[in-house]
């Protein structure tokens, strides 16, 4: 009852930085070997399926074989983008890519057909059930990826954070 819990939403890798700089306490999100975590602790709570789609009339679903990188490379990548002192983007396939903050964006470009992106799954199962969204027939379309949280070394752990890592263990 005595417990205050503030809630920022951020990118993953800027959320690390935060925790870095003492600005948060803890940060949730995306964990990838592309991020130096040497002075934090990471702690994996799970999977998340992604998965490469594009709206289904973009052009890559009408190209008969299975994609190559060379195939994605001609259209337009949606990517996750985040603050390090410049604009970033993470890793993409494509040279032509849009960079956006939050994957929930990613995704409703994708559905505007803006552009294919790999999205996590729980944010676009409606979409695909309805069949407005299609998963690319691509080699690496799917993948799992970690997601977790990430403190500082010095972080105290406490009864609000074990239920908030228990509640998305469950989730996963």
């Amino acid at each position: 009852p005595h417990t205050s819990l503030s809630i920022y939403a951020a990118p993953t890798p800027e959320l690390i930085d935060y925790v870095e700089t003492n600005k948060v306490d803890i940060a949730y999100g995306m964990i990838t070997d592309t991020h130096d975590y040497q002075r934090h602790v990471r702690r994996e709570l799970g999977q998340l399926r992604m998965m490469a789609v594009a709206a289904a009339t973009h052009p890559l679903h009408t190209i008969g074989n299975r994609l190559t990188s060379s195939d994605l490379a001609l259209y337009t990548e949606i990517v996750l983008a985040y603050m390090d002192g410049l604009l970033k983007v993470e890793t993409s396939i494509s040279n032509r890519y849009i960079g956006l903050t939050f994957y929930e964006y990613l995704r409703d470009a994708v559905c505007n057909g803006i552009g294919w992106a790999k999205v996590p799954a729980p944010l676009i199962t409606e979409q695909l059930r309805n069949e407005t969204l299609k998963v690319l027939r691509y080699k690496k379309s799917m993948s799992w990826e970690i997601y977790g949280e990430v403190t500082g070394t010095d972080f105290c752990r406490g009864t609000v954070t074990d239920w908030i890592a228990e509640q998305i263990e469950q989730y996963l």
